[in-house]
């Protein structure tokens, strides 16, 4: 316990080398927990550096009588809590847009292809990891600002353009390069409302 309460007083001042002590301590520990709840290797990787993360930003309101394993899982599990959270609104969003993707199909050879393209488009973003497909749907379906997204899913600004970011480039990927400017258009053209 000491111990601990030299290292929350360390890091409080800023120390790194404790911040980087208590990760060595703790890390593996949480990695572990995480992996129990979640199946997606990514997701359990982003939690377990979102509440490292934390911990850094809120040094300044631990107090030392605190112990640092249990405020770590405890913030890991709402990060947890979170993800089963945003898989239910994801999941919900994305039954609605097969819905109203389905639904839309008209008899025009126009009409089946753009449609086609649409659900090759939909297939793309569906194959993302929960966190990327979230933060795809949020961006491009609904129009968030990055800023908006980060209110929205308690997720850090980092977090909100990294994941953009190599979702766009899987898509690109995925999707002809050549027809990529048509598939963003078509995410903000439509702007479906879930």
């Amino acid at each position: 316990m000491e111990r601990e309460k030299d290292l929350i007083n360390r890091l409080k001042k800023g120390d790194k080398r404790a911040f980087e002590k208590i990760y060595g301590l703790y890390a593996s520990e949480i990695l572990i927990f995480v992996g129990r709840h979640l199946d997606c290797e990514e997701d359990v990787e982003e939690v377990v550096q979102d509440v490292f993360v934390a911990l850094w930003n809120a040094r300044n309101n631990i107090r030392a009588e605190f112990s640092l394993r249990s405020l770590l899982y405890r913030s890991a599990r709402n990060r947890i809590i979170n993800c089963y959270r945003s898989r239910i609104s994801v999941e919900c969003c994305l039954d609605e847009l097969r819905e109203g993707d389905l639904s839309s199909i008209h008899s025009t050879e126009t009409d089946i292809e753009y449609n086609e393209f649409r659900r090759h488009v939909i297939s793309a973003v569906l194959a993302l990891p929960l966190t990327q497909r979230k933060i795809v749907i949020l961006s491009r379906y609904r129009g968030l600002s990055h800023r908006q997204i980060v209110e929205q899913t308690g997720f850090s600004l980092q977090t909100v353009k990294n994941n953009l970011s190599q979702a766009l480039k899987k898509l690109r990927e995925v999707l002809d390069v050549r027809s990529f400017s048509v598939v963003l258009l078509i995410l903000t053209a439509n702007q479906v409302h879930f």
